[in-house]
């Protein structure tokens, strides 16, 4: 098996050229805010870091297979995991360590210790790989001449890294300012008109005198009352008879 070293060699001869990374920002950005908020909290912004890295590994190589967060372990114990694994027709061809760090220097040791650690593994079916809980058969990384590398900022390449994220520490953290920005805009409260009710005049208003037959139809108005005259002629009859028979004796 290849060494560490020499293995590194590798990866530094799949440099990439300036004009291959065609990830814009505004493309960045569309990226950062698609991720959860919590990935943009804080001073650790790994997570955006890998994710921009792989769109940038899949323009620059069509057609393969990126992963993110590929861990391996040894039966309980996880050894390691790794930011992103490059696959083409079912074998790993590259795999890349991702450090957005402030001190790059730093960030290099820590990623060719990481790096080295794997290349222990490569080849060996006695450690169970997996993406999200789901297995990845060993021979997938049984290729010898892996490729492996480092990523960060633009301006990192100097400290070592192999690959570049196309975006300076400065425009990283731009871009993770512009993107929370949309977390904390409001949407515009749309109040909705309660209906109009009629207002009625509180006086009461005057209810037609209802008639002996039930209609409410009105009197006819400047009608005069006239006296009713009643035929009493039987009545008299009666009285001057009971007057003649008992009133006149006494």
């Amino acid at each position: 098996m290849l060494s560490f070293r020499a293995l590194a060699s590798l990866a530094l001869s799949f440099s990439l050229a300036p004009s291959a990374l065609a990830l814009t920002y505004g493309e960045a950005k569309s990226i950062a805010k698609s991720l959860p908020k919590q990935y943009l909290e804080g001073s650790d912004h790994g997570k955006l870091c890998e994710v921009l890295g792989v769109k940038i590994m899949q323009d620059l190589m069509p057609g393969a297979t990126v992963m993110n967060g590929v861990s391996y372990r040894k039966r309980s114990l996880t050894i390691g995991e790794l930011d992103l694994v490059v696959m083409k027709n079912n074998v790993v061809t590259d795999v890349i360590e991702v450090k957005c760090w402030s001190s790059y220097k730093k960030a290099a040791n820590k990623a060719d210790d990481q790096l080295e650690r794997f290349s222990d593994y490569i080849g060996r079916c006695d450690v169970d790989f997996s993406l999200d809980g789901n297995k990845i058969p060993c021979n997938a990384f049984g290729n010898p001449n892996i490729n492996l590398g480092k990523m960060s900022y633009k301006d990192a390449k100097s400290s070592g890294f192999d690959y570049d994220l196309n975006f300076t520490r400065k425009e990283i953290l731009q871009l993770i300012k512009d993107a929370r920005a949309t977390y904390s805009v409001k949407e515009p409260v749309v109040s909705t008109p309660k209906p109009t009710v009629p207002v009625t005049n509180p006086a009461k208003e005057e209810v037609p005198a209802t008639t002996a037959t039930g209609s409410s139809d009105e009197a006819p108005k400047n009608s005069a009352s006239k006296p009713v005259l009643v035929d009493d002629t039987e009545d008299m009859d009666d009285l001057l008879n009971w007057w003649n028979e008992f009133g006149s004796n006494q």
